[in-house]
């Protein structure tokens, strides 16, 4: 019936190493990694899904008297510690506010729950209702949830700084070590681009949940740093993904705040007062917690090409052992955004050298995740005269002559980014586009150009019309391109 306070576990009054965890998972903060610890680690783990799954806990209990300490996890879970015997702790994760709404956003629409041509300002009503830090954590109220993070919660912390998270769990469930697996990430959710504007106007919406956070950030760092200089380094936690295994010793754990909307804040302000070396931390900052896109595009509004390359050579480098089967693939995806801005960089075929030089053949797919690159550079041919090297813009013109060859007409499969890379290249190569293929859109043009289906297409193609697919793109209904000329830019 009663929960452990934070000031239980601040002053050591209270032994919670038998007690019953109630893990209050937030939706979007990453708490699936840590269910999967919880299962692994105690004997009696449920997870809720409604509050009439309580009395299933509260049966077994009235059966069993002197159950194990049982472990709850669920969205909806908060209160249950009334129906549990003995001491509770509540614990959860937080993340920052639009960055946790642009993640919700993401994932329900690559599964569905919204309609895929919904934008985020359209959705947010649906994200929004009930899914507040105040909704949440105080019903409505912001003095109700700060009571309870800072009274009720005793063990919080913050996706952007997980392993201090698990550290602190570890330090007062007292494990000798802990080692956790971190849960897959959903690729194709990575995918969906966000606007600037989107981003600001989630922050002038949320600026009540971002103040919760900012509280939350400071309590949090006023406990962290006590139990840091206690621990000396003595403690580990390892995290171990599907890639590599990290280990973390405690005295390396930053116990500094990390305020990640405000760093993008702090960015805009300083690169408007050209303090470029001020914002590009800020930046900086941002990609190390949230996403590398905005420090991409500062080093290119700024012309910081050596940055920009140097930027990007780090990126490729650090996914370098990252497998894959398929060209559809978030590797091969970010490969393709990040040369993207690369083409309109001054680059020479001294850079090229070094994107030849991350990537070691070992295997066909890496092949043709090299090939890829070469594509993705070629996207903006169009802009060719801000590229300083000319052979380096022959070698590409003759590589895409190859491919072309003997092609005067073309119908591009798709209306997407794939067809889009296609659209530039068969501009600049002078082929003449007929009309875009694609079922699925309720668009009647792209680019001036009609959109048209499969039932239409006899009616544009003829002898010397061939359809060209984009990087990326499957030709996944191969029986009914059987009968036509196909170009795949990708291959």
């Amino acid at each position: 019936m009663k929960i452990a306070t934070t000031n239980d576990l601040l002053n050591k009054t209270t032994d919670i190493s038998k007690a019953n965890i109630i893990f209050y998972h937030i939706p979007k903060t990453g708490g699936n990694s840590f269910n999967s610890f919880l299962k692994t680690n105690y004997s009696k783990f449920y997870k809720l899904h409604d509050i009439f799954k309580w009395k299933e806990i509260y049966k077994d209990y009235q059966e069993n008297k002197k159950i194990a300490p049982v472990t709850v996890s669920g969205h909806k879970c908060w209160g249950i510690h009334e129906y549990l015997p003995n001491l509770s702790v509540y614990t959860t994760l937080l993340r920052e506010p639009v960055a946790r709404y642009i993640s919700d956003f993401k994932y329900k629409k690559t599964r569905g729950v919204i309609n895929p041509r919904t934008t985020l300002r359209e959705s947010l009503d649906d994200l929004c209702s009930g899914n507040t830090y105040l909704s949440l954590l105080g019903t409505g109220s912001y003095e109700k949830a700060i009571d309870n993070l800072t009274n009720k919660i005793a063990i919080f912390g913050f996706t952007e700084r997980y392993n201090e998270f698990l550290e602190l769990f570890r330090y007062h469930l007292k494990f000798d070590s802990l080692e956790i697996t971190n849960a897959n990430m959903n690729k194709k959710a990575s995918q969906i681009e966000i606007d600037d504007d989107d981003v600001k106007y989630l922050q002038d919406l949320l600026a009540t949940d971002i103040k919760f956070y900012n509280y939350a950030l400071g309590l949090y760092n006023e406990r962290y740093q006590a139990i840091l200089e206690e621990t000396k380094g003595c403690s580990r936690v390892t995290v171990i993904s599907t890639e590599k295994s990290y280990t973390h010793d405690s005295s390396q754990i930053l116990a500094k705040g990390y305020h990640s909307t405000n760093s993008l804040i702090y960015a805009r302000e300083a690169e408007e007062s050209q303090n470029l070396e001020k914002a590009e931390k800020h930046y900086i900052e941002h990609a190390q917690y949230v996403s590398n896109g905005h420090l991409l595009k500062f080093y290119k509004r700024n012309n910081l090409s050596e940055k920009y390359i140097k930027y990007m050579y780090d990126c490729l480098k650090s996914i370098g052992n990252y497998h894959t089967e398929t060209e559809d693939s978030g590797l091969n995806k970010f490969i393709l955004a990040i040369s993207i801005n690369l083409c309109n960089m001054h680059i020479s075929n001294k850079d090229w050298v070094a994107l030849e030089a991350l990537t070691k053949i070992e295997q066909p797919w890496q092949q043709r995740m090299l090939d890829n690159v070469r594509k993705g550079i070629m996207n903006s041919l169009i802009e060719f005269n801000n590229i300083s090297d000319d052979n380096f813009i022959q070698i590409i013109r003759l590589l895409f002559q190859n491919i072309l060859v003997d092609t005067d007409n073309v119908i591009i499969f798709g209306s997407g980014q794939a067809a889009h890379i296609a659209y530039l290249i068969c501009c600049a190569m002078d082929i003449s586009i007929v009309a875009f293929l694609d079922d699925n859109s309720k668009e009647c043009s792209y680019k001036g150009y009609p959109i048209i289906n499969r039932s239409e297409i006899d009616r544009y193609i003829d002898a010397n019309t061939r359809i060209v697919f984009g990087p990326y793109q499957n030709i996944n209904t191969p029986s009914f391109f059987n009968t036509y000329e196909i170009i795949h830019l990708g291959k």
